[in-house]
């Protein structure tokens, strides 16, 4: 990607985010720019109240579904930080 072109999505970003669907117009254009077939976004937070905040473009639900399931399952962090203290370093040898 060029770097005016990448230049131009950010400010798309930062001009939009304060809008409803801003990530969801950075991603579309991302999306085009890079030939993606699909974009996804997950943010949840560590302090363990889950805000399970995404945005995801031209992916199926069941997609999204079955990617969830199979990679909690796999990461050992997906489960066990929450449960942990802040602000501490948590190796994965401990949370196993």
């Amino acid at each position: 990607m060029k770097v005016d072109t990448f230049s131009t999505l950010v400010a798309e970003l930062y001009r939009d985010i304060t809008l409803s669907d801003g990530w969801r117009s950075f991603f579309e254009s991302l999306g085009k720019e890079l030939n993606f077939v699909s974009t996804s976004l997950y943010i949840d937070d560590v302090g363990g109240i889950s805000t399970g905040k995404s945005v995801t473009i031209n992916q199926p639900d069941i997609a999204i579904r079955e990617f969830t399931e199979y990679f909690y399952i796999k990461d050992i962090w997906a489960d066990a930080l929450p449960r942990r203290p802040l602000h501490e370093f948590h190796s994965s040898e401990a949370l196993v």
